[in-house]
């Protein structure tokens, strides 16, 4: 008879873990929904950051952050890539490489601006992040510096590369 109760205490706890987890979800949208203006504050970025890197140190740098749309995100990688590319050359290991482009990208890509751009380190691999509106809605974009690519977080993600266990973000 035992294993009828800890049948039970198992579906139960896979019912309550499910249930947090859609709770979840649900005050993420709500707090993602909080980003409606071009300019925002530096609390509500970090609550937007925190929905999807929860246990990440997030250090926000400025006490505003000016919210790009995606297209102009895109039109910022392509520029700033042909400035770090020209600036960094070809790349060599442990030279020349992730830390060094990502560390570059955001600097370049942050200069006369408050972008919601930001420089994440895995610990194996240095990438960057921006916050931009695809739409209406705000999203978080993992940029590649070195490839020059944008992906939305959520695919993002399925790479290892990306996957979030992210040290810290620097925005």
């Amino acid at each position: 008879m035992p294993s009828g109760k800890s049948g039970a205490k198992r579906s139960f706890a896979r019912s309550l873990v499910n249930s947090l987890k859609a709770l979840w979800r649900t005050l993420c949208r709500l707090i993602r929904s909080l980003l409606s203006e071009r300019i925002e504050s530096n609390w509500k970025v970090w609550l937007f950051l925190k929905t999807y890197a929860p246990l990440t140190p997030c250090y926000l740098a400025d006490s505003k952050y000016e919210i790009l749309d995606k297209d102009e995100l895109e039109q910022i990688v392509n520029k700033v890539y042909e400035e770090v590319r020209n600036e960094l050359g070809e790349y060599k290991a442990e030279t020349i490489d992730c830390d060094n482009w990502a560390l570059l990208f955001y600097a370049y890509a942050k200069i006369k601006s408050i972008r919601a751009i930001g420089l994440v380190w895995n610990g194996t691999h240095a990438f960057n992040v921006a916050i931009a509106y695809d739409g209406e809605i705000a999203d978080l974009f993992v940029i590649e510096p070195q490839q020059k690519k944008v992906y939305k977080y959520e695919e993002a993600i399925e790479m290892e590369l990306y996957a979030p266990r992210w040290r810290f973000i620097l925005m």
